[in-house]
């Protein structure tokens, strides 16, 4: 609701401990302090989008233990730090979208682990740390898009085993093999984050898809790419996980291999025996 409001008052608030959704959105609040919303212990929404909001004090809603939304989108954010959201467990849908966000601590969402749902995009971000998202196994949603990406780290992603909706669009993604392992595991769970290529240049536009299934990556993980030697092989070697084979995965290259091979061997022979089919008349008339 619009008030112009430029700052909060704990005290606005300390009879109303019954409260369970508070709007303060469309405001022109720049801050939010440590206590101003303790005495809230029965919210379970709140709204402070679209304000101007350019800090957060730690723990600032450590007091909010049934607290389950919380819409900080639309403000003037340019960092979350370890302990602005420390201790605000119940939190399941978090909306950060739409700020100025260029920095996540490594322990931003650490205490966020009944989180389901939040939304990063429209931000600023250019990488995530791979620990930022380890507690988070309850997670259905991811939205990154619209941010400035460049790769997605493996181990980011690894502990989201509940991930459901994951959306990569409108970032630059550079499409070599630092960015393999990351669509092999999207790719595994039929994710679709809807992604193209922006680098290297002969690929902007290309779904991820496209440009990465017909490289060979290293088995040292430099980032270099290899042209593919043939589809037989990129396939076998996509199912297999390309630079960490297991024995069953050498197993079926060898055995394509011995194919391949025989196949080989077989037309050699079929074609020196028509030879010598054709031969043997000239060699009767000859006589």
């Amino acid at each position: 609701m619009k008030n112009a409001l430029r700052k909060l008052d704990k005290e606005w608030f300390k009879h109303l401990g019954s409260l369970e959704f508070l709007a303060l959105s469309n405001n022109q609040l720049v801050s939010i302090e440590e206590d101003t919303f303790s005495a809230l212990v029965s919210l379970r929404n709140l709204s402070l989008h679209h304000n101007q909001i350019i800090s957060i004090q730690d723990h600032a809603f450590s007091k909010l233990q049934k607290l389950e939304i919380l819409w900080l989108y639309d403000n003037r954010l340019s960092e979350i730090t370890d302990n602005i959201f420390n201790g605000a467990t119940p939190i399941k849908s978090l909306s950060l979208h739409n700020n100025q966000l260029k920095k996540m601590s490594s322990k931003a969402f650490e205490s966020l682990t009944s989180l389901e749902q939040i939304y990063l995009d429209g931000n600023l971000l250019t990488s995530l740390d791979s620990k930022l998202l380890q507690s988070q196994n309850k997670l259905r949603m991811l939205e990154l898009q619209d941010n400035k990406l460049t790769s997605v780290n493996i181990e980011l992603l690894k502990p989201l085993v509940s991930l459901r909706t994951f959306n990569l669009s409108g970032n630059p993604l550079l499409c070599d093999c630092t960015l393999w392992d990351a669509w092999l595991w999207w790719s595994a769970r039929a994710l679709n984050p809807l992604a193209t290529c922006q680098l290297p240049e002969i690929s902007i536009g290309v779904s991820i898809r496209q440009q990465l299934q017909n490289l060979v990556c290293n088995s040292e993980r430099t980032g270099r790419v290899q042209p593919a030697v043939s589809q037989t092989r990129v396939q076998a070697e996509s199912s297999c996980g390309v630079r960490n084979l297991t024995v069953g995965c050498l197993i079926i290259l060898i055995i394509i291999s011995a194919i391949m091979i025989g196949s080989f061997i077989y037309i050699i022979g079929h074609r020196k025996h028509r030879v010598q089919e054709m031969l043997l008349p000239l060699e009767s008339n000859s006589i």
